[in-house]
């Protein structure tokens, strides 16, 4: 089994991590996504593919490099349009993803949508906040399923707020240790309590 795995940052821990659980599962995996501060670490025995370079902490920057994105990711679909699967992780590969699979010809190929936090700006009332949380919600109709780490995500924002009711794999950050390799770091503490507290808090305000 072949898996795209379309990633926001690829020196980013937990996408090093997602990676080493699909192959320790016996999957095959090419990865595309984005570059920031840090370069995309090696990784044995896969192929690489680099979509951009991006910021961290600059969302619309982000947004944005999803058009950068697509003409490189066209050329490279020889590496992963056969894919038996899709995971996007993220909005800004979710897009990608979204405007991109359907063109490749052959089956339709399920989309994951992993997401482990919600951005503050997918929370906002404004009228960017709105079309961020449009642009999801479209996507959202083509996904066959939502890979997050919270149930609190789940119920008071992708069913709360973006009238998600479709499968939802729920998969805790849990440090990882395979064959005697070094773990995966842990996420930072209270980081989760805090971010379900913003999502609860958004979800009760009267949408417009």
């Amino acid at each position: 089994m072949l898996i795209a795995y379309f990633a926001h940052e690829l020196a980013d821990a937990a996408v090093q991590k997602r990676v080493h659980m699909l192959r320790a599962g016996g999957r095959r995996v090419v990865l595309l996504g984005f570059e920031r501060e840090r370069a995309a670490p090696p990784l044995l025995g896969m192929p690489i593919i680099i979509l951009g370079r991006t910021a961290s902490g600059k969302f619309l920057q982000r947004a944005l490099s999803v058009l950068t994105a697509l003409p490189t990711a066209w050329r490279e679909r020889k590496a992963w349009a056969k894919a038996d699967m899709i995971i996007a992780r993220n909005l800004e590969t979710l897009a990608i993803a979204h405007l991109l699979a359907p063109k490749t010809g052959g089956k339709r190929t399920p989309i994951i949508y992993e997401c482990l936090d919600i951005h503050r700006l997918m929370l906002r009332q404004d009228v960017i906040g709105k079309i961020m949380r449009g642009i999801e919600r479209a996507c959202l109709k083509r996904v066959s399923a939502v890979l997050t780490s919270s149930p609190a995500f789940v119920t008071h924002y992708f069913e709360a707020m973006q009238n998600y009711a479709g499968p939802v794999l729920l998969v805790e950050n849990k440090v990882l240790a395979l064959d005697g390799r070094a773990p995966a770091p842990p996420p930072r503490a209270g980081r989760p309590a805090v971010e379900d507290r913003l999502v609860r808090r958004a979800a009760l305000r009267p949408q417009l």
